[in-house]
Order: structure tokens, then C-alpha cells, then sequence
């Protein structure tokens, strides 16, 4: 008994000596670190398959413009020789005009296929009539805008020579001068009054053979037939 109160005075003497002086030393409770924010390390979502975004198809200008009709047109004129890309150009003033004034494509082809004798070429010198470009019209047609008083035909008011010359304007002005025959002569006559005039028509001085040679070409540009006359 006297043993243990003599070790107990001991340690107590023994805790006092190695504490620093006017402090107590104090144990301290086991300290936890402080929790840090949870973050969940989630990858960007990607779906098991990805759809790919809808393409939408879109006709090009020039698959626009291939019409059936078109594509008639241009092979007819190439079967006669005449390159791609200008049939191409003229297939498109055809079918461009033959629209708007409301007359066959096929026929226009056909008038052109008589007037050029079958060969489609834009010739910008006057024949012997006085005839130029791929409708062959007469240039007193035109010369008459000059005139005091105009032209007889109002369908060749605002054209002048060098109009004649060119495809675009060339084809607009035959087309539209076969539509007013035709309104007045009827279908075949008007075709007639292309080449004769109207006044001779309307005189009933005509014949026949342009006519009937225009109507061919027009069953072979349908057919697809060639046609060399």
C-alpha cells in the first residue's frame, strides 16, 4: 500500500518538472479533417449510338433546268452535230420562250431545223433574202423601227439587226411572230405565213411545201428521228 502512494507522489512530482512553467499541457482530442466537396466525376453524356443530323437533298440549277422537253431539245440538235453546250444554250431559249408565248417546243425546233437547212448554226450574215440568225428573219422586218410610223407589225417593234444575231433574242421574236400567225391564220397556215408572209396568205398566194417540210421535221424532232432535209 505504502508502495503505490509512493509511485503516485513520484509521477506527480515527475509530471510537474517537465511541464513549461504557467502552462498546462493538455491532450488534445483526436481531430477529424474537415469533409471536402463531393464531386462526382461524370463524363460529357454520349448516347450509346449517335444519330447522324438528316441530310436534305437539293436539285442543282442545272437538274432544274433538264427538263423532259430539254432533254429532247438538246439531243435532237446534237444527233444533227452541233455541240453539247450550245445545244445545251439553245434547248434552253426554246423551251424558255415556247412557254411564254404559249407555242410548241417542237415546233420551234422544227422551224429552226427548215429555216438553218438541218445544220442549227446561228449564221449572222444575210442570206440572198436578207435573212439572219437561227429563225431566219428578214432584216427589212426589223429596219422598219426606223421608219416614220413604225413597223406594220408591232411584233417587231424594239428589235433592231444586231438582235437578229443573237440566239436569245433571235428565238424570242420568231417565236412570238409564229404566235401571232398562228392566232390569225390557224395552226398549218400560220406556219405558212412564217415563210411566205402574212400578206400573201391573207391573199391566199402561198404554197404549200415549207409548211409540209416544217410539219416532217416536227415528226422526226418527236420521234427522235434524224433528219438531214
Amino acid at each position: 500500500m505504502i508502495r503505490k502512494i509512493l509511485y503516485a507522489s513520484f509521477t506527480a512530482l515527475l509530471l510537474t518538472a517537465v511541464a513549461p512553467e504557467g502552462k498546462t499541457t493538455v491532450i488534445p482530442a483526436e481531430v477529424q479533417p474537415e469533409p471536402t466537396e463531393f464531386v462526382l466525376n461524370v463524363p460529357d453524356y454520349k448516347p450509346d449510338v449517335e444519330k447522324e443530323m438528316p441530310t436534305v437533298q437539293v436539285a442543282s440549277v442545272e437538274g432544274d433546268k433538264e427538263s423532259s422537253t430539254f432533254i429532247s431539245l438538246k439531243s435532237y440538235m446534237e444527233m444533227h452535230d452541233l455541240p453539247g453546250d450550245t445545244a445545251a444554250k439553245y434547248a434552253g431559249i426554246i423551251e424558255k420562250y415556247a412557254e411564254k408565248y404559249e407555242v410548241d417546243p417542237y415546233l420551234v425546233l422544227a422551224v429552226i431545223h427548215v429555216e438553218t437547212g438541218s445544220t442549227y448554226k446561228n449564221n449572222t450574215k444575210p442570206n440572198s433574202h436578207g435573212a439572219v440568225g437561227l429563225m431566219q428573219i428578214r432584216e427589212v422586218n426589223v429596219e422598219c423601227n426606223n421608219k416614220p410610223g413604225g413597223c406594220y407589225n408591232k411584233v417587231f417593234e424594239g428589235y433592231t439587226k444586231e438582235d437578229l444575231k443573237d440566239p436569245d433574242r433571235s428565238i424570242e421574236l420568231g417565236v412570238s411572230y409564229l404566235k401571232y400567225l398562228q392566232d390569225r391564220f390557224g395552226y398549218e397556215l400560220g406556219i405558212t405565213a412564217y415563210n411566205q408572209g402574212e400578206g400573201n396568205v391573207a391573199k391566199k398566194k402561198y404554197r404549200k411545201w415549207y409548211t409540209k417540210k416544217v410539219l416532217y421535221a416536227l415528226e422526226c424532232v418527236e420521234q427522235g428521228k434524224e433528219n438531214r432535209y
